[in-house]
């Protein structure tokens, strides 16, 4: 048996970002970019206003208030989205609008609240009141004062937020470069497994595991590939693998790899093409657990318990997608916690256990989620973590603390 970091290691070096793709902006939500992105231009792109005003000339403006207001004479109408074709001279002003662009000659512009027509039209040659002062620049958005044209924005390994996504398309990008969403297979074994919605038979099982690694599957970001339930024989188990080795860009099987008369995983996989790094590793649920690889298409075979296998994925599965998919931090995030109770095991095995966490006192204090089983699902159900109890440790005291991986963030 060899340790989890060690295994987790093993496996991880193997893997590889997915070969970058073009998507739209709209679809790339929570993924990481492969590439930098440049401005293709200034943003804003032009000197605007930064409200519904009037365009004026600053020194123009001096001294103006309700009881003396200087008037001025309004030569136009500037909406968004079209240019000014003449500005303005000596004495005038226009009228714009929220992000139209300022126009020649005027270098400030003064809100409408602070103004008062002298008739209420927008026909050119009617007289604006102004009523307080603006200085040179007040209320406009000066070009470029957002981005330069040319301006790095992103680079490759960044997390595509919604301010970025906005952002990106706001300097002219309608797609991005992002590594392509790695394809796992979800190869189910066993003779015993019946699907949800059929009858169930003396000795059968409900096949879960189908259900709750696709969903995983989804949630770390990668695209599940389906196979149908395999028996266990060997010549269909190594048919299936290798159909899956061809199709796939990580391959994921649950059952089959602990030392049973009919447990042909091993054997199997390795007929398929595949160079297996371990068989076996310390920990507590997951013991049986094969890690290999047929090229660039990487393998885990996980035991067959719905908690053994929901257990490994967390730890050693979903890293790996997340590094496949180019990100930075691959890992879930960790707290310290404290047994509320205390905890006692058999020494010689790594233990993951569910637990629950409390945070009233300011602390992390731990009870396990539910019976720690590796058929108890219910345990992941209402587990926010897995406190990871060293190989060496037999017995933890109520102040002795330990690592939790959380099951969010």
């Amino acid at each position: 048996m060899i340790d989890w970091t060690d295994a987790r290691r093993m496996m991880l070096d193997q893997a590889r970002s997915g070969k970058p793709e073009l998507v739209p902006l709209k679809g790339a939500l929570g993924l990481i970019l492969a590439s930098e992105v440049r401005a293709r231009h200034d943003v804003p792109p032009f000197d605007n206003s930064a409200m519904d005003g009037y365009a004026v000339r600053a020194v123009e403006t001096a001294g103006a208030s309700p009881d003396r207001p200087v008037s001025i004479e309004n030569v136009g109408f500037l909406p968004a989205g079209e240019w000014a074709e003449s500005g303005i001279a000596a004495g005038q002003a226009m009228k714009i609008m929220t992000g139209a662009p300022v126009p020649p000659g005027a270098d400030a512009v003064i809100m409408v609240e602070e103004t008062r027509m002298v008739e209420e039209t927008r026909t050119d040659g009617k007289k604006v009141e102004i009523l307080s002062e603006v200085v040179e620049g007040e209320n406009i958005r000066r070009a470029g004062e957002d981005v330069r044209e040319g301006d790095r924005i992103a680079e490759g390994g960044d997390l595509l937020t919604p301010a970025l996504i906005g952002l990106i398309a706001a300097v002219g990008h309608p797609e991005v470069k992002v590594p392509s969403r790695p394809r796992v297979g979800i190869l189910i074994t066993g003779d015993e497994l019946v699907e949800p919605g059929e009858d169930l038979p003396p000795g059968k099982i409900r096949n879960s595991n189908a259900y709750s690694l696709y969903a995983q599957v989804l949630e770390a970001g990668a695209e599940p590939v389906e196979f149908d339930i395999v028996p266990d024989d060997p010549t269909r188990l190594r048919d299936a693998f290798t159909e899956a080795f061809g199709r796939c860009d990580l391959v994921i099987s649950s059952g089959g790899v602990s030392m049973g008369d009919l447990d042909f995983v091993e054997d199997s996989v390795g007929e398929a093409g595949a160079e297996i790094l371990f068989t076996a590793i310390a920990q507590k649920p997951g013991k049986p657990m094969v890690g290999g690889a047929v090229g660039d298409v990487l393998f885990f075979g996980l035991p067959g318990n719905p908690v053994s296998v929901m257990v490994c994925f967390e730890v050693y599965v979903r890293p790996i997608i997340r590094r496949m998919l180019g990100f930075r931090d691959i890992y879930r995030p960790t707290v310290t916690g404290t047994f509320a109770k205390g905890y006692r095991k058999k020494p010689g095995r790594m233990e993951w256990v569910r637990v629950v966490i409390d945070r009233s006192g300011g602390r992390c204090v731990l009870s396990p989620s539910a019976a720690q089983g590796s058929g108890v699902l219910s345990s992941m159900v209402r587990g926010e973590g897995l406190a990871e109890v060293p190989r060496e440790v037999s017995v933890l005291g109520p102040d002795d603390p330990v690592t939790v991986h959380l099951f969010s963030g």
